[in-house]
């Protein structure tokens, strides 16, 4: 909604990958290797970090596009709820102007990041 309550004039494309984790015969052990959507191998450490190889076959899903633009709001860590709280979700980006506008656009709808 912040975008539209923003006004802005984008073509916004929405992945919510989303893994259940439970215990059955085909669930992943510790030492399985798996195949990411690029056909990088990854070899499981920890199954309670499975939420990560569906994050990443969908950000390499919407890499596939081309995007300009490419925002992950990923809470994937508990960190995270530490850090910023239970109403902020987290974002990273490597363009501080981004990271500025995101949130000045976030604050101007009051939905801050």
């Amino acid at each position: 909604s912040m975008l539209m309550a923003a006004g802005l004039n984008v073509r916004l494309r929405v992945l919510i990958p989303a893994v259940e984790n439970s215990i059955a015969g085909n669930a992943f052990r510790p030492g399985d290797v798996l195949a990411s959507r690029k056909g990088i191998s990854v070899e499981i450490g920890n199954t309670d970090a499975e939420g990560r190889l569906v994050l990443g076959d969908a950000l390499a899903l919407a890499d596939e596009e081309e995007p300009r633009l490419l925002v992950d709001m990923a809470t994937l860590t508990g960190a995270a709820r530490v850090a910023l709280g239970p109403d902020l979700p987290p974002f990273y980006t490597d363009d501080e102007a981004l990271a500025s506008e995101l949130a000045a656009a976030s604050l101007a709808v009051e939905d801050p990041l």
